[in-house]
């Protein structure tokens, strides 16, 4: 009882700070080279605006000043680092066992570096540590996450080329770059969609449009409406060594009204992508396809940003239906309120399976984040998740997730 109450002025004292915190500027790399404000290339931290769009396919470049711009081989590569604490709790139902989590926590480690290595030229780095998890300490694995280097405006802003590992732009809505805790349910599904029960296993795909790739791309812009991405990637991780790269995507968006089309204005968008991957247990790769449409809207204080993916796997992928194709469909509705620094958000994800799976998935995430000083927030989240499952008495499989936490970066 005293360890709860101990918990509960902790985070009515976190509560209270932020309340009479002032605004601050958020994204340290770039905020301390330029002496930016988060607003001008974050809608709200880490989420990139259009404009935060364009100075990375400038090459880390402010669009316009390319030839005043200094190389980090004179100035020293901006390099920055972030990381999240605070109370989680993390219960399932039906359940309980190891997985579940009601306690203080350490979430995750990220370094970074990037900048301008020339004019029309920059480069960008993320790497995660390794971390052995334990007690108040999420696990993680040690990857070289991002690391791409971009040629900019090689004739006009028409076409850049960026090559290396990178999260490839026919994402519109970033996984790795969510103001929420709760991941895209339609960028993370396999298949696979619950940790709760290893035993649903829908399609046998390997391919996750949240990873990151391997492979060149290009992109092109012009002063305001129309954008452009295509690229060639070795695709799923999961692939062999031995295979060549064989997936293509392509994103076309088009930007009207007055503004970027995540700060104003709006903006809808076109994604499709076509690879082939290796799935567990199939000896050779087998073609896949996502098609998508996306949609973000403004209205003074407000915004929606909307993603509808539709999937079709090949039939050797169907665990369900050998020889069937798998297709499913899904997506997300958010909505976000932005008042001075801080930013409410309630978000619906959803999926839906072939009739042959049966394992629907929806998802309620609301929360607020605020920030309490300079590149330190304060994010307040809820999210609960349903998995449908006949063969429970309820009919489905539920985990709700709840935290307080500090996000700070430096």
């Amino acid at each position: 009882m005293r360890a709860k109450r101990s918990a509960t002025v902790l985070l009515l004292a976190v509560l209270l700070l932020a309340l009479v915190a002032a605004e601050a500027p958020a994204v340290p790399v770039f905020a301390r080279k330029y002496g930016f404000v988060c607003t001008m290339c974050h809608t709200t931290f880490p989420n990139l605006n259009d404009f935060g769009l364009k100075f990375r396919m400038n090459g880390y470049n402010i669009p316009g000043s390319e030839d005043q711009e200094k190389s980090v081989l004179a100035t020293g590569a901006p390099f920055a680092a972030r990381t999240m604490a605070g109370f989680t709790s993390d219960k399932f139902a039906p359940g309980g066992g190891a997985d579940e989590v009601s306690q203080f926590r350490l979430n995750g480690l990220d370094l970074f570096a990037a900048g301008a290595i020339g004019p029309r030229k920059g480069f960008f780095m993320g790497y995660k540590p390794s971390i052995t998890g334990g007690s108040g300490v999420d696990p993680q694995e040690g990857a070289l996450e991002q690391a791409s280097v971009v040629f900019s405006q090689l004739g006009s802003t028409w076409l850049n080329v960026r090559v290396g590992r990178y999260e490839a732009a026919y994402v519109p809505f970033s996984q790795l770059r969510s103001i929420t805790m709760a991941p895209y349910e339609i960028y993370s599904f396999d298949g696979s969609p619950t940790a709760l029960d290893p035993a649903i296993r829908g399609s046998r795909n390997t391919f996750l449009p949240a990873d990151t790739a391997d492979g060149l791309e290009i992109t092109g812009y012009g002063q305001q409406s129309f954008q452009y991405a295509v690229g060639l990637t070795n695709g799923s991780r999961a692939n062999s060594s031995s295979d060549g790269p064989s997936d293509v995507y392509v994103r076309a968006a088009y930007v009207f009204g007055d503004g970027l089309g995540q700060v104003g204005g709006q903006r809808l968008g076109l994604t499709g992508y076509f690879g082939q991957a290796r799935g567990e247990g199939i000896t050779d790769r087998n073609s896949f396809t996502r098609l998508g449409v996306d949609a973000s809207l403004n209205a003074g204080p407000f915004s929606a940003w909307v993603q509808w993916l539709q999937g079709w796997d090949d039939g050797a992928f169907n665990a369900y239906a050998s020889g069937e194709e798998y297709e499913f469909s899904g997506g997300f509705v958010q909505l976000n309120h932005l008042t001075g620094a801080s930013t409410k958000f309630v978000r619906y994800d959803w999926v839906d399976t072939p009739a042959t799976d049966s394992h629907d998935i929806s998802r309620w995430t609301l929360g607020w984040r605020h920030p309490v000083a300079d590149n330190l927030a304060l994010q307040l989240e809820y999210s609960n998740r349903r998995v449908q499952n006949g063969v429970l008495p309820s009919g489905c499989l539920s985990e709700n997730f709840a935290t307080a936490r500090l996000d700070w970066a430096f």
